[in-house]
C-alpha cells in the first residue's frame, strides 16, 4: 500500500460521482481489495481515492500485457464503490515512443480506455498519463533521457490524450511531474519547458 495526498477539490458521491469541496484526498495505492479494507481500518474511516497502475515493472509490460492488467482490475475490484485514479503509461520498455507517436498500438490504448470507462461509474473518471515524466531514467517515457527524448514524450503525450478525448468525455487528464530533476546534461529541468499544452492536460500535479 502506499499513502498519498492531492487533487483538491474532488470528493466521493455516494453513487460515484463527484462533488467540488475545497480539500485534498486522502489516496492510496493498492494490490488487493485486502488492502482497501486495511488502509480504511487503519484510516478510521473510507479513503477518498485508490490509484491504480494499468502496468507493471516500471513500463517493462507491453500494450497488450497492459489491456489485461486492466480488465484484470475491473474483475478484482468488481462491486467496490470509490474514487479512482489511473495510470496510463505512454510506452514500455520494450515498445518506444516513437512507436506511440507511430499509432502502433492504438488499438490496445483504446480497449484499456473503454474498459476502464465501461469500469469506472465515476462522472469524473481521473487519468494520470506519462507521469514522472521528467525522471531520467526510472520509465521509458522519460522526456529528459536523451536530445530527442523531449519530443517524442510531447508527441506521445499529445497522441494518447486525444484517444483519451475521443473515448470518454469523464476522462480527465493529469499532468504529473516529479520535484527537482535534472535532465541527459545534468541540468535543472525547467517543466514549463516540457508542457504538453492546455487542451490535453486538464490537472497538473
Amino acid at each position: 500500500m502506499g499513502l498519498g495526498l492531492g487533487l483538491t477539490g474532488l470528493t466521493l458521491g455516494v453513487e460515484g460521482g463527484v462533488q467540488y469541496q475545497n480539500r485534498h484526498l486522502l489516496g492510496n495505492r493498492v494490490t488487493s481489495v485486502a488492502d482497501i479494507a486495511a488502509f480504511d481500518a487503519w484510516l478510521g474511516a473510507p479513503s477518498d481515492i485508490i490509484l491504480q497502475f494499468c502496468e507493471t515493472g516500471a513500463g517493462s509490460s507491453t500494450w497488450s500485457q497492459n489491456v489485461s492488467i486492466v480488465q484484470q482490475i475491473a474483475i478484482d475490484y468488481a462491486g467496490i464503490n470509490k474514487r479512482w485514479e489511473w495510470a496510463i503509461p505512454l510506452s514500455s520498455t520494450t515498445q518506444a515512443m516513437s512507436q506511440t507517436n507511430a499509432g502502433t498500438h492504438d488499438a490496445s490504448i483504446l480497449q484499456m480506455l473503454r474498459d476502464i470507462a465501461a469500469f469506472d461509474k465515476s462522472d469524473v473518471i481521473l487519468l494520470r498519463l506519462g507521469w514522472e515524466w521528467n525522471y531520467l531514467s526510472a520509465f521509458p517515457w522519460s522526456a529528459t533521457a536523451s536530445a530527442g527524448a523531449k519530443q517524442d514524450y510531447y508527441d506521445a503525450f499529445r497522441r494518447v490524450a486525444g484517444l483519451i478525448r475521443s473515448v470518454s468525455s469523464r476522462f480527465k487528464i493529469q499532468w504529473v511531474g516529479a520535484p527537482q530533476q535534472t535532465d541527459y546534461l545534468g541540468t535543472l529541468v525547467n517543466p514549463a519547458l516540457y508542457y504538453p499544452g492546455n487542451d490535453v492536460v486538464d490537472i497538473i500535479g
